[in-house]
C-alpha cells in the first residue's frame, strides 16, 4: 500500500513538472466541459430544488444562467445536488471542471420539451456565449515565453510587462506576491483610465490621517505671520536678513518651546519615562565545547589552521560531552527620540555549565537582579523591561518563566515589569544578538580543556554518554516564553507589594501593552498602537495563534504517522488518495465496513470520514486540514 502511495506520488509530481513547462494550458474546455440534458421529472419535486425548479421555469429557453446562488456551501452535498438534480421543465447541464482549487463552474438553461422542437444552433450559440465568459488560466511556461519574447523588443520593467501580459491574453491568474499585485492594480488602473500622466501619490503610504499634530502646525502658522519673512533675490548689496531658524530641527525645537510655554508639557510621560526604565536585552550564545583535550571553540565552524611547521596543540572535535553556555545581558540606554539608537549601553556576560547549570527562567532571572543590582548601585529604576527570543528560558507564556518574573519583580521591587519576546524567526531584531561577534573575537584561536577530576567520578564520567547519564552518574556519586507583564496594584493595605516610586500621575499613565487587533478600516493590517492602547484585548488574533488553530487536527496527538496508516481513499474532486488512519488494527468487519463506505461515499478533501453518529467517527480518521488540490493551470 505504501509503495502505490509512493507510485502515486510520483506520478503526480511528474505531472506537475509536464504542465509547468508545457506550451499548452492544463485545462481547456475541449476536454474538461461535460454537458447533458436532464427531462423533466414528473415526481413531486424536492424542497431543495423548488427555488432552482421556479427561476428556470421563469427564463426563456436557451438563456443560460448560473448556479452558484442555488448551490449547497459543502463540496460532498454540492456533488449530490448536481447528480440527483429534478426540476419540472427539461434542462441543459453545462459544467467546466477548472481544475485546482477553483472547483467546477456550472450553467443551466431550459431548453423545448420535445426533443425535436431543439434547436442544435442555439444550443451552440449558448455554449459559445458561455465559453467566452471563462477565466483563462495559462501554464507558467507560456507567460514566460511571451515576457521573454515581449522584453527583447523594448526595455520595460517586468510589472509593466506582466500587465500587459494580463491585459492581452485575459490570463485570470493572479499574483502571489503582495507588492507586486498592488503595483500591478494601479498600473491597471493607469491603463483605464488612459492617462499617461498619471503618476502614484507614495504619500498615501503614510496612513496617517488624524488631528494629532494640529496644535503644532497651528503654532507654526502663527509663528510665520508672526514674523514678516524677507523675500529678496538680489543679493549683490550689503544687506543681510537674520533667519528664521537654521535647520527644520530647530525650527522644530522652537515652536515646541513656544507650545510648552502656552501649553505646559502635553508630553511630560514620553519625555520622563525614559530614567524611569531599565531596559535590558539578553541572549545565549551558542555552546563552547570543552575536551578531555584542548578542544577548539569552533566559532564560525572553523577547523583548526597551525603553520605547516608547527605542532597542532587543540584538537577540533565535534562529540565534546562539555560545553559553557555564555549568557548576554545588554543594558540598552533608552534614547530621547526615536531618531536615536538603542544600541548603546553596558554588557554583563555569564558563563554556565551546559549539563549542571542549564538555561531557565528561575536562572535567568536571579543573573538579571544580580546585574541590575551592581549596575544601579545607587536606586534601581521602578521600570524594569525585558526583551529577550522565544527560547523555551525566556517564553512567557511557561508558567516557570511567569513565576521566576513574578519573584524578579518583587524582589527588585519594581513598580512594573514588561517581559518582551521577538516575533517568530525574527530574533535577529534582538540588539542581545550584535554582542555575539564581539564574543566571537574573543574566542578565536581559543581551546579549552576541562580540568582534571578524582579517579572515581572519571570512570563514571568516561561510562557516561549524555546528558541524562551525566546526571545519573553525578548523583551516584553524590550519594558516595508573546509578552508578560506585572505591575504593583497600588493599594496601600497589600502585604506584597511596597510603595510605587514613580510619580502618581505617570504611574496612573501605565498600562498593559495591548495584543494585537485588527484595524477597523482594514482587517488585513492591525490597528495602530495608539487607537488600541489602554483599551482591553485578547489573545485571538495573535499571528502564531491563529495558524496554530487553523492548522491543527482534532484527531489524537500522534496517529498522523506512517505505522499507523490502515488504507487509503481517493478524492473524488482532485483524484489525490489520502490515507486513513486508526491507532489500533482493524479486525475483518471492520475492514469490510471501511470498505463498504468507501464504496458508497464520494470522499472530499478537509471534510471527515464519517458522520459524528458512525462507529468509525472516534477510531478512523483522515487529515481534515488538507484542501482540495486540483491539478496546476
Amino acid at each position: 500500500m505504501v509503495d502505490q502511495y509512493a507510485n502515486f506520488l510520483n506520478k503526480a509530481n511528474e505531472r506537475m513538472h509536464e504542465i509547468h513547462h508545457s506550451g499548452a494550458p492544463a485545462r481547456d474546455p475541449s476536454v474538461n466541459l461535460e454537458v447533458y440534458t436532464i427531462d423533466a421529472s414528473f415526481d413531486d419535486i424536492k424542497e431543495i430544488y423548488e427555488e432552482l425548479s421556479s427561476v428556470v421555469k421563469s427564463e426563456d429557453e436557451y438563456d443560460f444562467m448560473d448556479m452558484e446562488h442555488y448551490l449547497p456551501k459543502d463540496a460532498i452535498k454540492q456533488y449530490d445536488y448536481i447528480k440527483n438534480l429534478q426540476l419540472n421543465v427539461p434542462v441543459t447541464i453545462y459544467r467546466y471542471h477548472q481544475g485546482n482549487y477553483l472547483g467546477t463552474l456550472n450553467y443551466i438553461w431550459k431548453v423545448p420539451t420535445s426533443p425535436d422542437d431543439r434547436d442544435e444552433t442555439k444550443l451552440a450559440q449558448t455554449i459559445a456565449s458561455i465559453q467566452s465568459l471563462l477565466p483563462k488560466y495559462f501554464t507558467r511556461q507560456m507567460r514566460k515565453n511571451v515576457l521573454h519574447k515581449y522584453s527583447l523588443v523594448k526595455t520595460i520593467t517586468p510589472a509593466i510587462l506582466r500587465v500587459l501580459y494580463y491585459d492581452l491574453t485575459g490570463d485570470a491568474a493572479v499574483t502571489s506576491n503582495i507588492i507586486s499585485k498592488e503595483i500591478e492594480e494601479r498600473l491597471k488602473m493607469m491603463l483605464m483610465l488612459e492617462d499617461p500622466s498619471i503618476i502614484v501619490d507614495t504619500r498615501i503610504n503614510n496612513g496617517f490621517k488624524g488631528t494629532k499634530f494640529d496644535y503644532f502646525w497651528n503654532e507654526l502658522d502663527a509663528y510665520f505671520n508672526e514674523i514678516n519673512a524677507a523675500v529678496d533675490d538680489r543679493h549683490h548689496h550689503g544687506l543681510l536678513y537674520k533667519p528664521l531658524a537654521i535647520s527644520i530641527q530647530d525650527l522644530h525645537d522652537y515652536i515646541n518651546q513656544r507650545l510648552e510655554e502656552k501649553h505646559g508639557s502635553p508630553f511630560l510621560l514620553q519625555i520622563s519615562i525614559p530614567y524611569y526604565i531599565c531596559f535590558i536585552c539578553a541572549d545565549d550564545k551558542h555552546k563552547v565545547p570543552i575536551g578531555g583535550v584542548a578542544t577548539s571553540t569552533e566559532v564560525h565552524n572553523k577547523k583548526s589552521m597551525v603553520l605547516q611547521d608547527a605542532d597542532l596543540v587543540a584538537c577540533d572535535h565535534d562529540f565534546t560531552k562539555l560545553s559553557l553556555t555564555p549568557s548576554v545581558i545588554f543594558f540598552c540606554e533608552v534614547p530621547k527620540s526615536i531618531e536615536e539608537s538603542f544600541y548603546s549601553g553596558k554588557v554583563f556576560v555569564f558563563f554556565k555549565d551546559t549539563t549542571f547549570q542549564p538555561s531557565s527562567g528561575i536562572r535567568h532571572a536571579t543573573e538579571f537582579f544580580k546585574v541590575i543590582s551592581s549596575h544601579y548601585q545607587s536606586s534601581i529604576p521602578p521600570i524594569l523591561c525585558l526583551y529577550t527570543d522565544g527560547g523555551p528560558d525566556h517564553r512567557v507564556t511557561y508558567g516557570s518563566v511567569q513565576i521566576s518574573l513574578l519573584c524578579l519583580f518583587l524582589k527588585g521591587d519594581f513598580d512594573m515589569l514588561i517581559a518582551l519576546r521577538t516575533a517568530p524567526h525574527q530574533s535577529w531584531n534582538n540588539p542581545a544578538k550584535r554582542i555575539m561577534s564581539i564574543l566571537n573575537l574573543a574566542l578565536q584561536g581559543v581551546a579549552l580543556v576541562c580540568e582534571t577530576i578524582l579517579e572515581d567520578m572519571e570512570v563514571l564520567f568516561n561510562k557516561a554518554n549524555t546528558l541524562e547519564e551525566i546526571h545519573r552518574a553525578a548523583k551516584k556519586f553524590s550519594q558516595l516564553a508573546v509578552n508578560c507583564k506585572i505591575k504593583k496594584c497600588n493599594d496601600v493595605t497589600c502585604t506584597i507589594c511596597k510603595a510605587i516610586q514613580l510619580p502618581q500621575h505617570i504611574f496612573a499613565t501605565l498600562d498593559f501593552l495591548p495584543d494585537p487587533t485588527p484595524s477597523t478600516e482594514n482587517n488585513d493590517h492591525y490597528a495602530n498602537f495608539h487607537t488600541v492602547y489602554h483599551n482591553t484585548t485578547t489573545e485571538d488574533y495573535h499571528p502564531t495563534l491563529m495558524q496554530a488553530t487553523k492548522s491543527s487536527e482534532w484527531a489524537p496527538n500522534g496517529i498522523f504517522v506512517n505505522t499507523k496508516v490502515r488504507d487509503y481513499i481517493e478524492c473524488f474532486q482532485c483524484d489525490k488518495l489520502r490515507c486513513v488512519f486508526s491507532n489500533q488494527f482493524l479486525d475483518a468487519n471492520e475492514k469490510k465496513e471501511l470498505c463498504y463506505i468507501k464504496e458508497e461515499m464520494n470522499y472530499s478533501c478537509g471534510f471527515s470520514l464519517v458522520e459524528e453518529d458512525h462507529e468509525f467517527y472516534n477510531k478512523v480518521f483522515v487529515r481534515e486540514t488538507l484542501l482540495v488540490k486540483y491539478q496546476l493551470n
